[in-house]
């Protein structure tokens, strides 16, 4: 892992308080799975808290991978300071499968959760229970909305792009 992201990570946390990383990625298989690879580098290190947001439609696909990384127990990630928080639901049917060409459909219906993620926020910004409120957002950077969460709670956001190399060529 890139020292600099987490040196920046453990900078965005107040003096004595530990850094608490509210994960956001689009809710789509192929942005899902790097962000799970990069919240494992980063639990990895041990001093940092994660809370990996994800609607109702992923839970069992991130239930699945945690429990793969850890000998079937989610409880062990919960030791190593990751947890899973459902947001949602997306509003979609649950035999609706995302295509393509459904895709500015889909994105625009996730725009609604923003309503749900503030009130999240809010709740565990307000908290001292568990991890305690959040230091920093990494949201995927299609979602750009999460932005405004971001800035209703003074919560330094960065962007983690989950780009195919397929877009590049």
């Amino acid at each position: 892992m890139d020292n600099n992201f987490h040196e920046y990570v453990v900078g965005c946390s107040d003096q004595g308080r530990r850094p608490h990383v509210l994960v956001i990625p689009c809710p789509l298989h192929g942005h899902i799975t790097p962000f799970l690879g990069l919240c494992d580098v980063l639990a990895d290190q041990g001093d940092v808290a994660i809370t990996f947001i994800i609607t109702p439609r992923y839970k069992p696909m991130v239930e699945r991978h945690l429990a793969s990384r850890t000998n079937g127990s989610l409880a062990e990630h919960e030791k190593r300071n990751f947890v899973l928080a459902v947001l949602g639901p997306d509003g979609l049917p649950e035999d609706y499968v995302i295509s393509i060409d459904d895709l500015p459909t889909y994105l625009r219906r996730v725009e609604r959760l923003e309503g749900p993620l503030e009130s999240l926020v809010g709740e565990m910004m307000c908290s001292v229970e568990g991890f305690g409120g959040p230091t920093c957002i990494l949201s995927d950077s299609h979602l750009g909305w999460v932005q405004n969460v971001a800035d209703k709670f003074n919560l330094p956001r960065m962007c983690f792009l989950t780009s195919s190399t397929v877009e590049f060529t």
